[in-house]
């Protein structure tokens, strides 16, 4: 859950990223409406302290 709300999607689960940190299990999203990218994209954004770069047409980037 991220400050502005929870983030849902469809997500795909990768491989652990090492045998030793079988707790941790790295995913990516495939399909997240707008309003959850944007929310997300802001959280990244901030943490990374960058601003947010999502045009008004819709397409995304960063």
């Amino acid at each position: 859950m991220s400050r502005g709300g929870p983030v849902l999607g469809l997500a795909e689960l990768l491989s652990p990223v090492s045998a030793t940190l079988r707790c941790l299990q790295p995913f990516k999203f495939i399909m997240i409406e707008d309003d959850d990218y944007r929310r997300l994209n802001s959280l990244i954004l901030d943490f990374s302290g960058r601003t947010a770069n999502f045009e008004q047409n819709g397409s995304r980037t960063m």
